[in-house]
């Protein structure tokens, strides 16, 4: 009995001891460190057991290899997914792929292998076991990449940040085409950036677009596209000025001029300004130096001819009745149009020429060049009666030159000797101008009647010599005789030769006698270089004592125009040029 109780002993201790250590092994937990280690153990053809998922993917039943594939495909189609960007009504698609898309499918298997159970067999039953109550989620851990997301918003909206733009009209082929007004847009590109980055974080890989509703500010036109639908056929006013294309920088500054005014609209009670719509009048600016006045004399200066196109503007403003607010003459008398008729702007010394459209209506301005003539024309809508019409009189009240007629000088380019013909031996730089004041007069006719005459401006010229060059072998005496014609005397060393237009007798003694005396023929409109030194009076509006028609003013709305009217009581003194030179040189 004895032996046997002993050897019960023994196994009851024994048991005792094993179960120990049973529990023991149950509870030698794996480490972090020792699960990281072990993953290169496990085999990819080990079944994933129950209780792991990567994101909502049950990989149960999976080997590993599978699982990482299923995860794999899962990426891809993730990558497809897209973003709707939504603008009111327009929406732009972006593909999660184009964000930067991101994510470590390395690292991915690898949390699935450390999620399985590892250790002795009792430690993996109890980890199997546990999982498939508390399953382990594994996060996909989808990253973009900030600054290619926010890099990619704004290439894609960018065209969607409109500002507000007015409709307006422009004129082709003769005919207006009125031009929509465009609706503005604009957001804040950080918030636009959440919330992509919060639609892009609740995505599940499905074929169904994430759809943002993009806030944004909307500024409407404030203009009524109507407002251009009412021009008239034919302009409220235009006119014509002629210059010689042969003065190439001249030309080429009146073409340029003319085209930054074209296509100018202006709205009722703007103010528009020559200066502005030309600027900036700088060889930056594409401007060229051509002739202008300065202190008595011409020069050259950068836009020279600019002034022909302000002039010509000038008096389309005044057929077409609009309020002048800023005007100047030049220092001296330009030839391209009526003395008083002239407007003058010079950047430097911040002589403008401005208007105001009066009207009810925008008003569109059209300037173009044309051969040796350029043209603006101010369309607008009509509502001047038809039976109402208007003139404008030039009247010269001082018409003088100075003496000496022309400055001479010698040219040693010209050609010496009496074989080269006469006209060849000299060369005219610039051409004298008469002292004169001229006053604008402004008719009103109703019916045919006057019924008003309103003075628009008074305008002072100053007086200035000419300019010729000849031949180092001889001189030029020139003056004007009795009759307005201009003669001259060529001398060569000790001897005289007198060369007269037609019809006229001058000998060298007369030279001295006759000289500059008031003309009776009118201005050629030939072209004369831009003033940098304005003197003009202010416009006024005094009636004009010499008529006896009524002093009631006419209706506020005007008429078509006519052409311009000189006063025949004081006509304006001729021009002598270059080509008068020629000509009596010849005999003409």
């Amino acid at each position: 009995m004895k032996k046997k109780s002993w050897i019960l002993l023994v196994l009851l201790v024994m048991l005792a001891v094993a179960g120990t250590t049973i529990i023991f092994a149950a509870n030698d937990d794996v480490s972090e460190e020792e699960r990281a280690t072990n993953i290169e153990y496990i085999s990819d053809d080990a079944i994933v057991p129950e209780g792991i998922f990567v994101d909502d993917m049950d990989l149960s039943g999976l080997t590993v290899k599978e699982a990482s594939n299923k995860v794999l495909e899962y990426l891809e189609q993730f990558s497809q997914q897209k973003v709707v960007l939504k603008l009111g009504e327009e929406e732009v698609e972006i593909p999660f792929s184009d964000l930067g898309f991101k994510s470590d499918s390395e690292s991915v298997l690898n949390e699935i292998k450390k999620a399985m159970p590892q250790g002795n067999i009792i430690r993996r039953y109890m980890e199997q076991k546990d999982l498939e109550s508390n399953p382990k989620k594994i996060d996909l851990s989808i990253s973009l990449d900030e600054e290619l997301v926010k890099a990619k918003l704004s290439e894609q909206l960018e065209p969607f940040k409109t500002e507000a733009k007015e409709p307006t009209v422009k004129r082709e082929n003769g005919k207006f085409v009125v031009e929509e007004g465009v609706i503005g847009y604009t957001f804040d590109d950080e918030a636009v950036y959440e919330q992509v980055k919060e639609a892009i974080a609740s995505a599940d890989g499905s074929d169904e677009a994430i759809v943002c509703e993009i806030e944004y500010t909307e500024s409407r036109p404030t203009l009524d596209p109507d407002i251009f639908s009412h021009f008239s056929e034919k302009p409220l006013g235009s006119s014509t000025t002629e210059f010689d294309v042969s003065q190439t920088s001249r030309t080429h500054n009146i073409q340029l001029a003319a085209d930054k005014i074209n296509g100018r609209v202006y709205l009722p009670g703007e103010t528009i300004s020559a200066l502005e719509m030309m600027a900036p009048v700088t060889t930056e600016g594409g401007y060229q130096e051509a002739g202008t006045f300065e202190n008595g004399q011409v020069v050259d200066g950068v836009g020279g001819g600019i002034c022909q196109v302000a002039s010509t503007m000038y008096n389309a403003v005044l057929w077409s009745e609009l309020e002048v607010t800023f005007r100047r003459s030049h220092s001296m008398y330009v030839y391209y149009v009526e003395p008083a008729m002239d407007a003058m702007v010079y950047a430097a010394g911040n002589s403008d020429f401005t208007f105001v459209n009066n009207t009810e209506y925008p008003i569109y301005l059209e300037a173009y060049r044309s051969g040796n003539k350029v043209t603006v024309s101010i369309y607008g809508t009509e509502q001047r009666p038809e039976n109402r019409v208007i003139k404008y009189v030039s009247e010269v009240l001082e018409n003088s030159f100075v003496e000496p007629y022309y400055k001479t000088a010698v040219d040693n380019s010209l050609p010496l000797g009496k074989k080269a013909d006469v006209g060849e031996k000299l060369r005219v730089a610039y051409t004298p101008h008469p002292k004169m004041t001229a006053r604008l007069w402004k008719q009103e006719y109703v019916d045919g009647v006057l019924v008003n005459t309103t003075e628009v401006n008074t305008t002072r010229y100053k007086a200035g010599s000419g300019m010729l060059y000849h031949a180092a072998d001889c001189t030029f005496d020139i003056w004007i005789d009795s009759q307005g014609r201009m003669q001259y005397d060529i001398k060569y060393t000790n001897e005289t030769t007198t060369t007269t237009k037609p019809n006229t007798t001058t000998t060298s003694e007369e030279t001295t006698t006759s000289k500059a005396a008031e003309t009776t023929t009118k201005a050629p409109e030939t072209t004369t270089p831009e003033a940098t030194q304005p003197e003009t009076t202010a416009p006024t509006t005094t009636v004009a004592p010499e008529t006896t028609a009524p002093t009631t003013t006419a209706p506020t709305t005007t008429a078509p125009t006519t052409t311009v009217e000189q006063a025949t009581t004081a006509p304006v003194a001729q021009e002598p040029n270059a080509q008068d030179v020629q000509d009596i040189a010849n005999g003409a």
